[in-house]
């Protein structure tokens, strides 16, 4: 999903859409953190030309360095709201687990 995101330049809203998905439950959290997690570190590997041989309808695919741009855009304009969402979660009762005294 992160690497179908950094290179499908139509799909503007991949963090959101997917923290929309994800919804608020703690059951999704798991998943949400981990494509955190994982949507940077695909941006920043070398192997991340897997989907470009295959062009999307519409040959809607990017060259390398739009590409970049994609990701620079991803993570910068996205930033403040994925700190604020893992600000939510960490502060959050029914998301931590309950310390035994």
């Amino acid at each position: 999903m992160a690497v179908l995101g950094l290179q499908w330049k139509a799909w503007t809203s991949v963090i959101p859409d997917v923290m929309a998905a994800c919804g608020s439950s703690g059951d999704s959290l798991d998943v949400l953190l981990q494509f955190l997690s994982v949507l940077p570190e695909e941006a920043n590997d070398n192997r991340r030309g897997v989907l470009s041989v295959h062009k999307f309808e519409g040959n809607d695919s990017l060259q390398p360095e739009e590409m970049q741009e994609q990701i620079e855009a991803l993570l910068t304009r996205n930033a403040s709201d994925v700190l604020n969402l893992l600000l939510e979660y960490s502060q959050s009762e029914c998301i931590l687990p309950p310390f035994s005294s």
